[in-house]
């Protein structure tokens, strides 16, 4: 979902984690109602659950966080080195893969004379969760 100004994301993100409350809630009174023999199955898919909403929420909010800086329509030069680098992340995969010089060199050239351009961040891909929201994945997102 494109987000466009800060209402749109507080909406978003509200309704992002009601959801995920209304689930966890409801299982929480599965397993209060359930008997002795269920309620251990149901904690172990309670916590596969709660796992899947943390790293779902996260996800969604820091891709609509990103897509929110993108649609403010800012310069590179007004974004902070980390939308910078997701404006760009395309180009430094490319030089990186072909380790020539020249692509390098664009990159390198947007970098200096590039940072009055149109900020163009890859938000619908600038989270990677890698199925594994670790410590150390969720400092690279944050």
């Amino acid at each position: 979902m494109r987000i466009r100004n800060l209402t749109q994301l507080g909406e978003f993100l509200d309704d992002e984690l009601a959801w995920r409350k209304r689930e966890l809630t409801t299982l929480k009174h599965m397993v209060e109602r359930a008997r002795s023999h269920e309620k251990v199955f149901l904690l172990r898919a309670a916590v596969c659950v709660l796992y899947a909403h943390w790293e779902g929420f996260v996800k969604a909010a820091a891709t609509s966080y990103a897509s929110f800086v993108d649609a403010q329509g800012l310069r590179y030069r007004e974004l902070t080195p980390n939308f910078v680098a997701l404006g760009l992340r395309s180009e430094i995969l490319k030089a990186a893969r072909s380790n020539k010089l020249t692509d390098m060199t664009n990159v390198v050239e947007k970098m200096i004379h590039g940072l009055d351009e149109r900020g163009n961040i890859d938000w619908e891909r600038s989270v990677q969760t890698g199925a594994n929201l670790n410590s150390a994945r969720f400092a690279q997102i944050l």
